[in-house]
């Protein structure tokens, strides 16, 4: 329920951020969070990993945030801008932490109750919102939906089978995907900074399954 909660809060903060502020700095400060805090909590909780599986999540992290920049010139630090990213990669780290916490062998039943909540949470934003705008009625929202929640799925079964920092870093490389699906189907420039963001991911992916 914890998890549900978190991830609509952080993914509504997402993306009120890249509505409304500037993505070049909302995107990889949220990314960044959401994948150091469990980090360190791993850590903690698990100790430290081989030194090159340290350094290949080290790397995954600096490829994530590489991968988030936009190549915008816009980089004024606003509050709004950097509030919603706090929340947004604070919101994110929680969601991964409170799934990781899920005993092994539970599936389906804990993602199924996190996205009620989650259903749950938005359901109150938007109706507390006075101007909201609900989007016409779409396949790809519900793609979109699927593909989400399989990601979720993935990322779970993948927490039962191994750390809890290798999980969520290697599941917070996704910006990666993203930016080489734009620039294939949507012909969108990869500035040089991303391509060196994904080049990191690549060589940490390697560094972790070591």
């Amino acid at each position: 329920m914890s998890a549900g909660f978190a991830g609509a809060l952080g993914l509504g903060a997402l993306y009120q951020g890249l509505a409304k502020g500037s993505a070049a700095i909302v995107s990889p400060t949220a990314a960044v969070l959401g994948a150091s805090i469990p980090v360190v909590f791993s850590a903690f909780s698990e100790g430290l990993p081989r030194w090159e599986r340290l350094a290949g999540i080290c790397l995954g992290v600096i490829g994530i945030f590489l991968v988030g920049l936009t190549g915008s010139g816009d980089l004024q630090l606003r509050r709004r801008d950097l509030t919603l990213a706090l929340l947004a990669g604070t919101s994110f780290a929680v969601f991964f932490i409170c799934l990781s916490e899920i005993p092994a062998g539970s599936l389906f039943l804990p993602l199924a109750l996190a996205k009620g909540v989650s259903v749950l949470t938005a359901s109150i934003i938007l109706t507390a919102q006075k101007n909201r705008i609900l989007p016409a009625p779409d396949p790809v929202l519900i793609v979109a939906g699927v593909l989400e929640a399989g990601g979720n799925w993935g990322y779970l079964l993948a927490r039962q089978l191994t750390r809890l920092d290798i999980a969520v870093v290697l599941s917070s490389m996704y910006p990666a995907v993203t930016v080489i699906l734009a620039r294939h189907f949507m012909h969108q420039h990869i500035s040089k900074v991303q391509l060196t963001g994904i080049m990191c991911c690549l060589l940490a992916v390697v560094l972790i399954a070591l």
